[in-house]
């Protein structure tokens, strides 16, 4: 039995679904791990903003994208992705002050 249209959009928004998950996983992880080069950065007094490593990680970005036709859009969610591990660092309270979990 052939499927619907419907039902092949179904499985497409299904599969959208489970790689949406694969990705907030993945961004909570950058997340994790941007706070914790913050936690260094602050003992040692240093930047937050490491222009030369946003560079870096831009470059690894066009490298890695294996669709020359989504170098641009990958490049764009890259950035949005810098701004927010920069902006946590920024923000973040240390861990001896942070609020303690009830």
């Amino acid at each position: 039995m052939e499927q619907t249209a419907q039902e092949r959009l179904n499985q497409l928004r299904e599969e959208i679904d489970r790689i949406d998950a694969e990705i907030i996983a993945l961004f909570e992880r950058r997340m994790d791990t941007a706070r914790a080069i913050g936690c260094i950065k602050r003992e040692n007094n240093m930047a937050v903003k490491n222009q030369s490593r946003e560079e870096q990680v831009k470059a690894n970005c066009r490298a890695n994208c294996k669709n020359k036709l989504y170098t641009a859009g990958a490049e764009t969610v890259m950035m949005c992705i810098i701004n927010e591990c920069r902006n946590i660092q920024q923000a973040d309270t240390p861990r001896d002050e942070a609020p303690s979990e009830a």
